[in-house]
């Protein structure tokens, strides 16, 4: 990722951090768009923007971005018990007819072979119903960029497909620049994945955009490879197996059950979760699932002081407030190298809780923008307050 594709993604996370703020449509114009039309839709908040740009040719493009809300507990406007019910209705639906029937015959993959959380589908079809009109009212010769933290992310790779789906695949290219996902829980999969050919060459390859006929560079993830959120639905999901070891009261994980260091971060989220009892039927028997990421990801690893094992210093750390370290290094990787690289460098027994005054740090770690090129991928190195941008993470009290 070249030094200005970076900074490309930490304007995005700005973005995707104000759809949160009472002042959304203030720092909206602050970001260079004003606001065109902002709603909510299925208990997610939404909002839509346009501005122009200046190119690399010195020449002025208009650019409209579509940012998503994800799920936040302390949002008074919005059925939280609904939204987490749906959230929690994970088990996979087919995603629908084919998108392309050329790239269908010639690549044997469809949206038919697609599969998607239900619960997530049914939350994308009401955004896009509500978003859909807007995109079409503005300028054609607007491109418009979509992006969203946690379910906000996810919900913005969906109504990806689903435009594709519905308009076709040449209305997307032309009009639907890249979509960004900071923080992402993978809700997608393949019903019939295709074999992993030995000698294939296209290490950046992604089967499920491949599916509908997309390139892979237009979804670019960014995620931290502590933050158990970007692992839930997936086979690496830490917290799934603490629910079904419940004991009889449903909050406090057995003692016996897997993952010891995760159960004290279990037992608070379910102990601050009004309407767990009523939600919990729906996580155990649906959400282990195994779904995947999509497109390129960009791994934030913080400097290597961070990643404490001492469960002394991370109660040091703890009591004193300590800031998180700057980010030094932010790895490029398939979502297929990614998800296995959490698996074997990041397993769920190590993660380690930090919370700040903002909540569940590991979800909000904010990323930096100067890069330099390095032999193990695209690193990206803290200069200081002065030099580059700064992609801040959602500072919001998930849980």
């Amino acid at each position: 990722m070249a030094p200005e594709e970076l900074g490309a993604g930490a304007l995005m996370a700005e973005f995707a951090t104000s759809v949160y703020s009472d002042n959304a449509a203030e720092e909206m114009q602050s970001l260079g768009q004003g606001v065109v039309v902002s709603g909510t839709a299925a208990d997610i908040v939404w909002m839509v923007t346009e501005g122009f740009q200046t190119n690399r040719e010195g020449g002025v493009t208009r650019c409209g971005t579509v940012a998503i809300k994800g799920f936040d507990a302390s949002d008074k406007e919005v059925d939280k018990l609904r939204l987490a019910n749906r959230i929690a209705t994970a088990n996979p639906v087919l995603l629908g007819r084919q998108f392309n029937e050329t790239n269908a015959k010639s690549t044997g993959l469809s949206a038919g072979n697609i599969l998607v959380h239900g619960g997530v589908l049914d939350i994308a079809k009401e955004l896009y119903a509500d978003i859909m009109p807007h995109l079409d009212n503005a300028h054609p010769d607007t491109v418009f960029t979509f992006t969203g933290h946690s379910m906000g992310g996810c919900l913005s790779v969906v109504l990806l497909l689903l435009i594709a789906q519905d308009r076709g695949v040449e209305f997307v290219k032309k009009r639907i620049k890249t979509v960004y996902t900071f923080g992402a829980p993978p809700v997608l999969a393949l019903h019939d994945p295709p074999p992993v050919l030995p000698d294939s060459t296209d290490s950046d390859h992604d089967e499920i955009l491949h599916a509908a006929g997309l390139p892979s560079s237009l979804v670019k993830g960014f995620v931290q490879p502590w933050d158990p959120i970007v692992r839930l639905f997936s086979y690496i999901d830490p917290f799934y197996p603490l629910v079904v070891f419940l004991g009889k009261g449903g909050i406090m994980p057995f003692v016996s059950g897997p993952q010891r260091v995760l159960r004290p971060i279990m037992k608070t989220i379910l102990e601050n979760l009004d309407f767990w009892p009523d939600m919990k039927p729906t996580v155990v028997g649906q959400c282990a699932q195994n779904y995947v990421g999509v497109g390129m990801q960009h791994i934030v690893l913080p400097a290597p002081s961070s990643y404490l094992t001492d469960p002394l210093a991370v109660i040091e750390c703890k009591a004193m407030q300590l800031d998180m370290d700057p980010v030094e290094t932010v790895l490029a990787a398939t979502v297929a190298g990614a998800t296995a690289g959490a698996r074997r460098e990041f397993p769920p027994g190590r993660i380690l809780h930090q919370p700040g005054a903002g909540g569940d740090q590991e979800h909000q770690i904010p990323l930096p923008a100067c890069v330099q090129r390095s032999r193990k991928g695209f690193c990206a190195r803290s200069a200081g307050r002065q030099q580059g941008a700064i992609l801040w993470y959602i500072l919001i009290l998930l849980y």
